[in-house]
């Protein structure tokens, strides 16, 4: 687990590269039918979730993608239509620029199982 302030800087980072542009949903079949079950139409849909992520949404990380080493993975959730919703999320320099960062969406989809809020009612 990481801090208040710490899942704040992320978020930030995280919002200012979804506001700029800078982000990419990863097509995956379980992102794409959790849209779907969710009743978002979209990945643009999706991003006004995102935007409204708070630090009691965190879950986990940062913790090391299995799938790259050496770049980390943060995990959230959010409750969209009655349901729990699980959110990985990741932040990477931009490739165009050579700074700043670009936001990738790894996973947006219903809860497979209960998430942990570790920062629930525990702000600065």
């Amino acid at each position: 687990m990481t801090t208040w302030q710490g899942v704040t800087n992320f978020l930030q980072d995280c919002k200012s590269a979804i506001r700029a542009g800078l982000y990419h949903f990863v097509p995956r079949e379980k992102s794409n039918q959790g849209l779907i079950d969710l009743g978002l139409t979209d990945c643009e849909e999706a991003v006004s979730w995102l935007l409204g992520l708070t630090p009691e949404d965190y879950s986990c990380g940062p913790e090391e993608d299995r799938d790259r080493p050496g770049e980390d993975i943060w995990v959230f959730g959010t409750e969209i239509s009655g349901q729990e919703v699980y959110i990985k999320l990741k932040l990477l320099e931009d490739p165009r620029t050579g700074v700043g960062c670009r936001a990738k969406i790894l996973g947006f989809h219903p809860a497979e199982a209960p998430l942990i809020y570790p920062l629930r009612g525990g702000g600065p």
